[in-house]
Parts: C-alpha cells; sequence; structure tokens
C-alpha cells in the first residue's frame, strides 16, 4: 500500500511539473528558466522564440 501511495505522489509532481512548463512555454518565458543575455545560446533561444511568436 505504502508504493501505491508514493507513487500517486511521484505521479502528480511529474503531472504538475509538465503543467508548469507547458504554461512557462505559452507565456513566451525561456524554459531553461535563465537569462538569455547570459547564456552561450541565447541568440538561438531569442531567434526561436521570436519566430513562434511571428507564426502565431
Amino acid at each position: 500500500m505504502p508504493t501505491v501511495i508514493v507513487s500517486l505522489i511521484v505521479a502528480a509532481v511529474l503531472v504538475l511539473a509538465v503543467v508548469q512548463l507547458r504554461r512557462d512555454k505559452k507565456a513566451g518565458k525561456p524554459l531553461c528558466g535563465g537569462q538569455c543575455s547570459n547564456c552561450p545560446n541565447g541568440a538561438l533561444c531569442a531567434s526561436q522564440r521570436k519566430a513562434e511568436n511571428e507564426n502565431s
């Protein structure tokens, strides 16, 4: 029985994480959580987000 409870808790945490990632993506936030200005790949992320915003 404890295994089932722990499994349900882990599954709930995973579902909440996925929901939060989807909300952040829709809001245009970077998925890495960092600032693109300090990232070596910042130009790639910014251009990709700009292209996605133009297409929607």
